[in-house]
């Protein structure tokens, strides 16, 4: 196969591009976009709307996965069905798992990657679960309404202000 070669413009510049995508992971709606440069590329994955997130109950999560696997009840394949089953036998029976709620409520990646160098990484990604009504009614010794849980790297604070995203000493400071 013989080699060609493509000129560059009069200006020395050499081609860009830029793919973008929208998407919906755990109820949360996303955009990611790759950008390729003369000497390398970037990626950044950003949330849309965050006040739409209805989040995905773990019933619908473990049918979504059943969905994808094709239902294939064949050994060592995931099975959504039986991942239910199993989760509710190892829960009190008091324990609701249909009004589990799984949100995503943070995420966001952004990579710089230059030829010949380290790329660089930032990420902040934020999950809820909402347990509200989990337990049955009427138990006052606990109530936990919401977990989270959140990890970052990225110190823009554009970013940590979009996405709410505190430590402990932002909350004792002010």
């Amino acid at each position: 196969m013989a080699e060609t070669e493509v000129a560059a413009p009069e200006n020395g510049a050499a081609m860009k591009a830029l793919l973008g995508v929208e998407f919906k992971i755990l109820g949360s709606d996303l955009i990611a976009a790759y950008e390729k440069m003369d000497k390398g590329y970037k990626m950044l994955v950003l949330p849309v709307n965050q006040h739409n997130n209805n989040g995905i109950t773990i019933d619908k999560l473990l049918q979504d996965i059943d969905t994808l696997m094709g239902k294939t009840h064949e050994p060592g394949k995931i099975d959504g069905n039986e991942l239910t089953d199993q989760l509710k036998s190892a829960l009190p029976s008091t324990v609701s798992l249909e009004k589990l709620l799984i949100k995503l409520k943070t995420a966001y990646l952004y990579i710089n990657s230059e030829d010949g160098k380290e790329a660089k990484v930032e990420y902040a990604f934020s999950l809820d679960i909402v347990t509200e009504g989990v337990l049955p009614e009427g138990i006052e010794m606990v109530d936990v309404k919401r977990l989270s849980v959140s990890v970052w790297n990225t110190e823009r604070e554009k970013i940590l202000q979009l996405m709410s995203l505190q430590s402990i000493d932002t909350y004792l400071e002010g």
